[in-house]
């Protein structure tokens, strides 16, 4: 009974330990990006961030679109020092379907 008490406690104990400190999983993205982040954080928008980094044309980009099952929107672009890339369908027409997905940096949803 005591070991089954101790195990309860611990697991206890890890549920309810405090999550990672986004501030210092944000080193290394780009300066926009991690403001966008830490505001999220503050407040979540209605239709929440996802935020991913992938990678086209040999380079890193980072693209963001809301989440939730009411938000209909599209996938904002931006390139590797944070800044937003403005389609121009001569030099991102295929980015849809030739990006390639590093990882899932961030997501909020209410």
């Amino acid at each position: 009974m005591k070991n089954y008490l101790s195990v309860l406690l611990l697991l206890l104990m890890i549920s309810c330990s405090k999550g990672k400190d986004i501030k210092t999983d944000l080193q290394g993205l780009p300066e926009p990006i991690r403001e966008q982040i830490i505001a999220a954080e503050k407040k979540c928008p209605e239709c929440g961030i996802a935020i991913s980094s992938f990678t086209y044309k040999e380079r890193v980009i980072y693209g963001e679109t809301c989440t939730g099952p009411n938000c209909n929107c599209f996938m904002v672009f931006y390139g590797e020092d944070g800044e937003l890339l403005q389609y121009e369908e001569i030099l991102y027409k295929d980015i849809n379907a030739s990006k390639v997905l590093i990882e899932k940096i961030y997501s909020c949803t209410k």
